[in-house]
């Protein structure tokens, strides 16, 4: 479907191209660029593509703001992208990932952990079903914070683990940052130390590169901190988070999915003993092709 649509533009390189430097300033946390790129690609649909190309960029427009934590604007910007398209038009598939992303962060920012799961199993469905791996990894972020909200970091960790996988196989690092931080707060009550050093060494990496958290993904980043404050010594975590601001993020990323990979392991373990399955692990057979 989205290979015929694009065919409706009169340029469809440039279309493709805005369409993914938008999807990699957005991961990348770059929403001053993703803001001004969904522009474009709002004018370039305006002019030379069919009803329904404006959207595309309307609807990125709104996963800005929802990135952000406003989820009136985000709501708001949905409203006027699909105002821009024919009913008969129905979603094109360039759009519906997005739309899926953008609605789970509202519910997330909403406290709606229902509705927010469901928009992230649909859109992990969709994407794994057309092969889409950055479409499937947030699928899994999404899931994982969720999880996060509802108390189980060893779900959580599951899901995160198995996004953090998927990017090392695409070899993608501006998509590992997100997932790694959240894993690292799974972390925390087990292994303090190690999860602050990671959190510090990507908060440097955001520093440097300019970086801006997502919104829920920065929530659950500063409850993890408030919490680790409540049960630490704060001296040892300024003195780990200075090492972790020290260290590499290559080395960051094997630690933090060394120590997560053992914890997976003994967990699955103790699960096949009590004779359980999780909903992760289906996850984990679809995103391998099994």
């Amino acid at each position: 479907e989205a290979a015929e649509r694009l065919e409706a533009i009169e340029h469809p390189e440039t279309f493709i191209v805005l369409n993914n430097r938008t999807t990699t300033s957005l991961a990348a946390g770059w929403f001053d660029r993703a803001e001004m790129i969904a522009d474009r690609l709002v004018s370039v649909g305006e002019t030379l593509g069919p009803v329904w190309a404006p959207s595309v960029g309307g609807v990125y427009r709104a996963a800005v703001s929802a990135f952000q934590g406003d989820v009136e604007a985000s709501r708001h910007r949905l409203v006027r992208a699909f105002a821009a398209a024919q009913p008969e038009d129905g979603h094109s598939t360039l759009i519906g990932d997005t739309e899926l992303i953008t609605e789970a962060h509202i519910a997330i920012l909403e406290d709606r952990p229902g509705s927010a799961a469901e928009h992230a199993w649909e859109l992990v469905a969709a994407t794994r079903a057309v092969g889409e791996p950055h479409g499937l990894i947030e699928g899994l972020i999404l899931l994982g914070v969720i999880a996060i909200h509802e108390g189980d970091a060893r779900v959580a960790s599951r899901y995160l683990f198995e996004a953090l996988s998927l990017t090392e196989r695409l070899g993608h690092r501006w998509l590992q940052h997100e997932p790694l931080a959240l894993l690292a707060t799974t972390l925390l009550p087990h292994d303090p130390v190690l999860g602050t050093e990671i959190l510090g060494s990507l908060e440097a990496e955001r520093r440097r590169d300019r970086r801006v958290l997502r919104a829920i993904v920065a929530e659950v980043i500063d409850s993890a901190w408030a919490d680790l404050a409540e049960h630490q010594d704060p001296h040892e975590i300024d003195a780990a988070r200075r090492r972790g601001e020290r260290m590499p993020f290559e080395e960051a990323l094997e630690r933090g999915c060394d120590a997560a990979r053992v914890a997976l392991h003994r967990s699955r373990r103790s699960d096949s003993d009590e004779g359980r399955a999780t909903a992760v692990d289906a996850v984990g057979l679809m995103s391998s092709g099994g």
